[in-house]
């Protein structure tokens, strides 16, 4: 782990502290679990996990390897099984498809305002699906790019690394610059401008009750790679996944607008898992209910005299 990360975890654990105890030299380390636990239904369970891995890093760093360790075991019991998922914060609702006037209208606004951060960071996105986390540490050396992971793992373990192709000399070019840009920018920063995207799309859209986030061309990208050509282990190589299970969450090739310009360099696929079936990104027609009532009768729809022609009328 970056040591400007681990700053910021501990950070975060620090201010979590101070807003939880009036003093912290009483605090132990189950009163840490009991604060975890009492905020479960506050933070959405992403951020919660967030808290419970600045906390670990936080005890860990004061040389309370078993607090740590106890706390890094805590399970969120608003996600046990069992649990009254109804009270649960829900995620916020993305879009997931650019359309290329809204896409056009943000950059024109972002230019105008000269927020070249924002810019910057929207074009390594759309271009390479990078996650935010990773912006910060990106190299672009002739035609090849270097993404550090920042996925972390269950085992607490950084995430893909990998290498890009970038063949079109105009992206490249484009790309390099976007990457000194956010070059060093620190988490809190990034934070900060992916917020200042979203307040760009607001700003474009105010009558749109949901709107474009830096995810939303990660997901336009991860589309974009699900109709090209590429096999589902380099594609999961470009999108920093260890897994090819991962894809799944990101993208649907029918929502693909094309503008793809990466490849990967030396696939590395004894580094990913293949966990996937060939039709996923389908999804199953339900069953007709006129056909389930007559099974359930012991006849056919046929037999019964209804049913359904190629354009889903009654015959």
């Amino acid at each position: 782990m970056e040591t400007k990360t681990k700053q910021e975890y501990i950070s975060l654990a620090n201010h979590f502290i101070k807003t939880k105890f009036d003093d912290a030299s009483q605090v132990t380390p189950q009163k840490l679990i009991d604060a975890l636990i009492d905020c479960r239904y506050d933070y959405r369970p992403a951020y919660w996990r967030r808290l419970r891995r600045a906390l670990t890093i936080q005890q860990e760093d004061l040389g309370y390897k078993k607090s740590s360790e106890k706390i890094s075991k805590t399970k969120n019991p608003a996600t046990k099984k069992g649990s009254d998922k109804s009270l649960i914060k829900p995620k916020q609702k993305r879009v997931k498809k650019i359309k290329p006037d809204d896409e056009k209208i943000i950059i024109g606004h972002l230019k105008s305002i000269h927020d070249e951060h924002s810019l910057a960071a929207l074009y390594l996105t759309k271009y390479m699906g990078v996650r935010p986390a990773e912006m910060s540490a990106i190299r672009v050396s002739g035609n090849k790019v270097f993404i550090n992971g920042a996925k972390i793992s269950h085992g607490g373990k950084r995430g893909l690394d990998r290498e890009l192709l970038i063949n079109d000399k105009q992206v490249r070019s484009l790309l390099e610059w976007a990457a000194k840009q956010l070059s060093g920018k620190t988490e809190r920063q990034i934070e900060n401008i992916q917020e200042r995207v979203s307040r760009a799309s607001k700003r474009c859209f105010p009558k749109r009750k949901i709107h474009y986030s830096l995810y939303s061309w990660r997901h336009q990208f991860g589309s974009n790679l699900k109709a090209s050509n590429l096999d589902r282990i380099e594609a999961a190589q470009i999108m920093g996944h260890q897994s090819t299970k991962s894809l799944n969450s990101y993208g649907n090739r029918r929502t693909s607008n094309g503008g793809l310009y990466v490849e990967a360099f030396r696939v590395k696929a004894d580094l990913i898992r293949e966990k996937h079936t060939e039709i996923e990104d389908i999804k199953p027609l339900k069953p007709d209910p006129l056909e389930k009532l007559a099974n359930k009768l012991g006849k056919t729809s046929a037999n019964r005299g209804f049913g359904y022609n190629n354009n889903g009328y009654n015959t």
